[in-house]
């Protein structure tokens, strides 16, 4: 299961990449930020449908009572065969109703020059723009920050806000429930937030809908622990929703831009490093630091995600503007 689990996501990561390298190919410079908030908003779509689905499973007569022999319920089961129907359906209608701009002439031998392989991606690292390097460490502590709240957000509302004291107790269980709800209302955020970056983002320049963004989400990583009404703690985040909406559009918006077209897809592949080496790292380090130093508790790494959300947001505000000639 695990090992599926890796190729599952392997697979999203593999076929978002292209994605976003098309958006930047078919759009004009002008047009970026509006195009990557519109991905913002399908993805806070289809986060939103995702989540509703078992509920909607379940109303129509699918089972999602465990036991024995069943250690998953039905609806996860058939979320998951909805989910992959819905994703090879939407690929393939994106391959066969658009056309894609073959490259010219002078973009094909820029291409046929810079070597293939690993030597190209090397070479593309040694010359990777200043703006994607300046957005490099963004990504780094926005990624290290989400997949901290991910692992340790649902088990700290748990233990460390309800007071659960064994994974057996209905405490622990509501605490769970209780962590997927706040990640539910983050993800209707999310697509509001998504539509709202379809009109500010023909006024706002990106860095400062992205800093901003991250600001609201740290701040409500950082707030957690001080939260103890079920309510307000699903207010809160709103700010993780609009954080969200921000992290999968802005970073692609700003750097678009700055990249050589024939290595538009090397880039993009090249950035999603910034992704999955921090998560990498936080699955890792933080149970060991956990093992070694028994006051570093979920709570704290998830106190530990909200400042590394800070650390991205103050690292975005740093950016340098374009100057165009």
């Amino acid at each position: 299961a695990a090992g599926l689990l890796w190729i599952l996501d392997a697979s999203v990561n593999v076929s978002m990449e292209p994605f976003r390298a098309f958006v930047a190919d078919l759009l004009p410079e002008s047009q970026h930020t509006v195009g990557f908030a519109m991905q913002s908003v399908f993805i806070g779509l289809g986060s939103v449908l995702a989540a509703i689905l078992p509920g909607v499973l379940y109303s129509l007569g699918v089972s999602r009572s465990t036991g024995p022999g069943q250690p998953i319920p039905e609806t996860v089961h058939w979320a998951f065969n909805v989910g992959a129907a819905v994703f090879i359906l939407a690929v393939l209608w994106t391959i066969f109703t658009t056309r894609e701009e073959p490259p010219t002439e002078e973009q094909r031998k820029a291409a046929d020059s810079g070597g293939h392989g690993l030597a190209e991606i090397w070479k593309a690292l040694l010359e990777m723009p200043p703006r994607m390097r300046q957005l490099a460490p963004v990504q780094f502590f926005t990624w290290m920050a989400l997949f901290s709240m991910w692992i340790y957000f649902p088990v700290a509302v748990a233990w460390n806000i309800l007071g659960a004291t064994s994974t057996d107790s209905d405490i622990y269980k509501q605490g769970i429930q209780l962590a997927n709800e706040c990640l539910a209302c983050s993800s209707v955020v999310g697509l509001l937030a998504g539509l709202a970056f379809l009109w500010l983002g023909r006024w706002v320049p990106a860095r400062i809908i992205h800093g901003v963004s991250l600001v609201f989400g740290a701040f409500t990583l950082l707030a957690v622990n001080w939260i103890r009404d079920p309510l307000l703690l699903k207010l809160s985040f709103t700010g993780i929703g609009i954080a969200s909406a921000s992290i999968v559009s802005m970073p692609y918006a700003m750097i678009a831009s700055s990249l050589p077209a024939h290595r538009m897809g090397v880039y993009m592949g090249i950035f999603n490093f910034f992704i999955v080496i921090p998560q990498i790292l936080i699955a890792v380090i933080l149970s060991r630091v956990m093992e070694q130093f028994h006051g570093f508790n979920r709570m704290s790494a998830v106190l530990f995600g909200g400042v590394c959300l800070l650390v991205a947001a103050v690292l975005t505000f740093a950016i340098r503007e374009r100057r165009h000639a």
